[in-house]
């Protein structure tokens, strides 16, 4: 039987508030490089990630997959049409159900390009810069999974 190649893992500082209240600011993120590579970018998951201009890396979470059309709506996350229930956990989180006047993407309907994906930060008490400032980020810039956080007060 061949044995499994050993998961690699290594730790980030979170500086910004963008993912409070999943990630604290100041906390290390343990993420796991390379894991877009031979997988597929799953909706919820949180990711490490670098902007096509090159700057980064920063920590979102995925909303909208590949292909995908996409509104962020006052009462909720709409995609192909239909209001996403997401996880519990997750319930009071998604600064993008709110209008700032830096939105460029995802207010009215926007379609997520093949091998993208749209992300965006937790906090809702703050205006975040994500995929409804950038656009949708390539696959290719992800450049890792997020497994954990850990608050080192």
């Amino acid at each position: 039987m061949a044995k499994a190649a050993a998961q690699t893992l290594e730790a980030f500082s979170m500086p910004f508030d963008s993912m409070e209240p999943a990630i604290a600011t100041g906390a290390e993120v343990v993420a796991e490089p390379g894991y877009y590579a031979s997988h597929h970018p799953r909706r919820w998951e949180v990711v490490l990630f670098s902007l096509p201009d090159g700057s980064g890396p920063f920590v979102k979470r995925i909303v909208g997959l590949p292909g995908e059309t996409i509104q962020l709506t006052a009462h909720g996350v709409r995609v192909n049409g239909q209001m996403l229930a997401p996880p519990a956990h997750l319930k009071d989180c998604f600064s993008s159900v709110k209008h700032h006047a830096n939105n460029k993407h995802g207010s009215a309907e926007f379609q997520i390009p093949a091998g993208s994906v749209f992300l965006v930060g937790d906090n809702t008490a703050i205006h975040v810069a994500d995929s409804r400032e950038h656009g949708a980020v390539p696959v290719g810039n992800l450049q890792a999974r997020v497994v954990a956080s850990i608050n080192l007060m």
